[in-house]
């Protein structure tokens, strides 16, 4: 897709040397019945060369193309205009490359701004006390203090956050087509929250970005298409508040360091059972952890609204774990699958996995973005 990009801007940029041509009449051209005049004749030369530079910059994938490019494009309408007779077909090529460009712009005005995001949930990591000390480890249930021991937890010691990279697929809807995604995460285990960004490709070339943030106990999804229209942007919602809790607490199986936090309190269910309850200042969620006997995470559960709707109801949200692998010395349950249960029948929309996984401990190492 980036080489036929390429091309027609190529293309596109040589195009407007006929209009040059044409204003200057070193050559006789049938396809132009117009005069131009030299005046407007720079005005295509410009057009040109403003298109063939973000050519280049295209090709050497520096950001700033699709700057040139849109400068180029509108001046390029412009001269079209001038000589609508001959150049109108031009127009259909100008709004092909203009949806390319603004997506682009969009994108990256979306990546600035989740970065800066980033940066300020990470800076407010504080100083914790280590894994080993106080009562942290030995307070928790046994088959918690097994699952410490099995993943590795309990000689990894203070972890500040940590950053991953996922993919995997998901639907909207029952019956719905799986559309893939790629995502990237960073979580501050300190303070809890989280960023994390997403493109989905529902049909490919055209993609959704999406960014779900969760800082100080409240949640927010944003989801634009070709990073430039707002599908979806939900915060100061207490049902979306809930939901990114239970997100967080349920994901902690990938930083199982976290179980140790004072921000979560573990009771026991049974012997390979256990359900943790974050709070964050008045609020509060709690989840079932569910283990293998040797002390592996098998799922977790909570009761979670579906939606943020007035009308939206509390359903149970389980988290199966599908397989594992080791990151840094921890085993954790990198692929995973998510269902809804509901009295209509169950509804799985998510399976992702883990592709990389670096933990940070004090202090935070800057994130890969």
């Amino acid at each position: 897709m980036r080489i036929i990009f390429a091309i027609v801007l190529l293309a596109h940029a040589l195009f407007h040397l006929m209009g040059v041509a044409k204003a200057f009449k070193p050559v006789q051209l049938p396809e132009f019945s117009q005069n131009i005049s030299k005046p407007v004749g720079i005005l295509w030369l410009l057009c040109s060369l403003l298109l063939f530079t973000s050519f280049l910059l295209f090709v050497a994938k520096n950001g700033s193309w699709s700057s040139f490019a849109l400068g180029g494009l509108l001046l390029s309408q412009l001269v079209i205009g001038l000589s609508w007779g001959d150049a109108k077909y031009g127009t259909i090529i100008n709004l092909i490359l203009l949806a390319a460009t603004l997506s682009d712009l969009g994108n990256s005005r979306f990546i600035n701004k989740t970065e800066k995001e980033t940066k300020a949930v990470l800076e407010k990591v504080e100083r914790s006390p280590h894994l080993s000390e106080a009562n942290d480890f030995h307070s928790l249930p046994p088959i918690v203090q097994k699952w410490m021991a099995t993943s590795g937890a309990s000689k990894k010691g203070n972890l500040a956050s940590a950053s991953l990279e996922q993919s995997g697929k998901l639907r909207t809807k029952p019956n719905g087509k799986w559309m893939p995604f790629t995502a990237q995460q960073h979580t501050n285990l300190k303070n809890p929250s989280f960023i994390w960004t997403t493109r989905v490709k529902p049909f490919p070339p055209l993609f959704l970005s999406g960014r779900d943030k969760f800082v100080d106990g409240k949640g927010e999804m944003l989801i634009k298409f070709l990073s430039l229209f707002k599908v979806v942007h939900e915060k100061g919602n207490d049902k979306i508040d809930s939901g990114s809790m239970l997100r967080f607490l349920g994901e902690i199986c990938w930083f199982p360091t976290a179980a140790t936090e004072k921000y979560i309190n573990w009771q026991e269910v049974d012997a390979t059972s256990a359900e943790a309850f974050l709070k964050i200042d008045e609020k509060q969620v709690s989840g079932i952890f569910r283990f293998s006997e040797d002390g592996k995470i098998k799922s977790f559960e909570a009761w979670r609204y579906r939606g943020s709707s007035p009308d939206a109801k509390k359903e149970k949200w389980v988290i199966d774990v599908v397989g594992y692998k080791s990151f840094e010395g921890m085993e954790i349950p990198a692929v995973c699958k998510v269902t809804w249960k509901s009295p209509n029948g169950d509804f799985e929309w998510l399976h992702l996995e883990i592709d990389q996984l670096e933990y940070h401990s004090l202090p935070v190492a800057s994130p890969k973005i």
